[in-house]
């Protein structure tokens, strides 16, 4: 019973759209749950200029922006065997992280 509704989903989701879509909201609300816990007094627009303007932060700010993408991208590819998904998941993070590597480090 559970493996029969754990494939009709995994046949549902496994889309290449579902992976950019969760690939570029889930940064997002690792940002915000990163302020909620690391800056919360003060303002986003504040929290936003930290992570901008402040080489010491951007590490830490963007590698808790990414824990929810990799909590998702485990269940995506080792739970749900979602390949699709995945490849565009894993696609859409990767630009990210050059980006940053990029803007962090060589910019």
């Amino acid at each position: 019973m559970e493996n029969r509704i754990k494939k009709r989903f995994s046949e549902k989701y496994d889309r290449p759209i579902y992976g950019l879509v969760s690939a570029l909201i889930l940064p997002v609300i690792g940002f915000f749950l990163s302020y909620g816990v690391k800056y919360y007094p003060r303002s986003i627009k504040g929290y936003w200029n930290v992570f901008i303007y402040n080489p010491n932060e951007q590490t830490t700010i963007f590698t808790f922006s990414m824990i929810p993408s990799l909590i998702l991208f485990y269940f995506i590819l080792f739970k749900w065997k979602m390949d699709h998904a995945s490849k565009t998941f894993v696609g859409i993070s990767l630009i990210y992280v050059t980006i940053f590597v990029y803007l962090n480090f060589l910019a």
